[in-house]
Order: C-alpha cells, then structure tokens, then sequence
C-alpha cells in the first residue's frame, strides 16, 4: 500500500534498512568462514559461488532507496504524491479508466491458467481493453542498467566499510562451522585483515562486472511501458515469481517510469508479495480485492513479446 507522509517512509526505509542491512552482513559473514575454511582447514568447496555479488547488489540497491529518500522525498515531494494518490483514485471512482496494462515480473502465456483467472476476474468487472506487458521485471539486466552504476564507488565503498566493518562476535558465532570455532583464532584481526583485502578490494572493481546482455534492451523494455501509459490507464504490477534475490527487482524502482506514472495520474495496483520497500510501493494505492468492487467491466487483450 502506498506511502502518504515522511513519518511513514521514514519507519519504513528504517525497517527496509535494518532488515536489508542483516542480510548484507550475514552474506560477509557466511563468505568470511568459508574464507576461514579454506585458508585454515583446507577445505575446498568445487563449483562454489561466492556470496559477494549478492550482498554487493544489495547494497548497492539499498544506497540508492536511501539515497533516492534523501534527495527527493521531501515533505514537498509528498505533498504531489497525495495530490497524485487523490486524482488516481478519481479516475477509479468516476469510471475514466479505458486501459489497463499488466506489467508482469516473469513471462506469461495464455496456457498459463492461474494468470488467465486473475485476468477472467478482472474481465467480469471492467469493459475497457487490458494489455499484458512481458517486461520479465525480476531481472538483474534492470539492476546492471538503472543501479549500477547511479553513485561514485568511492562514496558506495566508503559506506560500505562504515557500515559493514565491526566484527560481530556473536553473529560470527552462529554463522561459523563448528570446526573454524574450535580453532580459537583471534578472528576480530582475521575480520578486519578479510574486510579490507578481500570484501573493499572485490567491491571496487565490482562496477566493473561483466554485462552480458544486450546492451539496450532493457531500455526498449521501459520505453514499451512508458508507451503504454496515459491519463486514462490503469497499471497493475503483477508478481508472478517467488522473489529470492532483492536486487532483481531494481525494475519497480525505475525512476522514469514512477515519475511518468506521478505526471499522469496513472493508478497503480500491485497484485502478489512486495516486501521490500520500493518506489511502486510507495504510490500502489490499493488491492485489487477493493478494486474488484468496482462496477466497470474488461475486455481482455493478450499481449506477449
């Protein structure tokens, strides 16, 4: 549901940053035993992943929703999203909707029949053309293009060794293999060695990752989209994917489609689980149970790409 005042965003950002934050350091942790394991124990774990690249993209999204709060959702700023909130909702109760667009997080067909209820339901209330927007939103392509590389990495790392550096004994402890504890090593000084040389050293070239994708392509999404909108359009984001990695969803936070739905009056729905504090969050007004309610009726179109 959507966020009407700072003292709210302000709770939220907290708990989103207090919560995202656990997990950062919980990722470090993990990657420091296994460091210990190795370096100490010689256990070597083939085909391993590192746990890095997870905690640095959520960081790097985590900076830039407090980053995007700071600079642009003053007490003014929230003054024209209640205004928007209020003119959405209009449009709702005074029947001006003609379009609706769902813009889905992963790739839908027709033989889908979970997503053809969702969309029968809505066409039993409405009488206006419904679009299916493919975008594949849970995707890192959105996180590389949009997130990326939004701040300078001396800030990023400066922040990052601010607020990830201390040695927490006690969740070390829970984290740890049972044989890297009964080592006895001094690990506050192994910590403080593995922070600086490895984490600071992999964060700095991390902006540098490989982009395996096609350069533009998530451009050619958002512009779709951003067609898609106008004064007579309602949005539903719709979350069809099992959401385990919070940078994949860098899309919800893409700030020219959020100012494009503002400018427009365009009401947004979000229909699935959003726990993480995003910019859709903020200005997604209502369920689509109270939605439903509504005495308007759907035509359904279906379209895929």
């Amino acid at each position: 549901m959507s966020v009407r005042n700072t003292k709210i965003l302000r709770e939220q950002l907290n708990d989103y940053k207090a919560k995202v934050s656990q997990t950062i350091y919980n990722l470090l942790m993990k990657e420091f035993n296994v460091y210990l394991e190795r370096t100490k124990l010689g256990i070597e774990m083939y085909d391993y992943k590192t746990l890095l690249t997870e905690a640095f993209c959520d960081f790097y999204l985590l900076s830039f929703m407090i980053d995007f709060a700071k600079k642009s959702l003053s007490e003014k700023s929230f003054g024209v999203i209640n205004e928007y909130l209020y003119y959405a909702q209009q449009k709702i109760k005074n029947r001006q909707i003609k379009n609706v667009v769902i813009i889905t997080a992963a790739r839908v067909e027709k033989t889908d029949t979970q997503f053809m209820d969702f969309v029968n339901q809505i066409n039993r209330k409405f009488k206006v053309g419904v679009k299916v927007r493919n975008t594949n939103w849970y995707y890192i392509d959105f996180f590389k293009d949009n997130i990326l590389h939004y701040d300078s990495m001396y800030r990023l790392q400066s922040n990052l060794s601010k607020h990830f550096s201390k040695f927490d004994k006690n969740i070390f402890t829970e984290i740890a293999n049972e044989e890297v504890l009964k080592l006895k090593l001094d690990y506050k000084i192994l910590w403080n060695d593995y922070f600086s040389r490895i984490i600071l050293n992999s964060f700095g070239r991390f902006d540098i990752m490989p982009t395996n994708y096609v350069k533009g392509q998530t451009e050619e999404t958002q512009n779709k989209v951003l067609k898609s909108l106008d004064p007579t359009t309602l949005v539903i984001y719709y979350n069809n994917v099992d959401v385990q990695k919070n940078y994949k969803t860098a899309f919800l936070n893409d700030i020219k489609i959020f100012n494009n739905l503002l400018v427009h009056d365009v009401p947004v729905i979000s229909v699935g689980k959003y726990e993480d504090l995003s910019l859709i969050n903020l200005i997604s007004q209502k369920t689509l149970e109270l939605l439903l309610r509504q005495q308007l009726f759907f035509k359904v179109i279906l379209i895929t790409y």
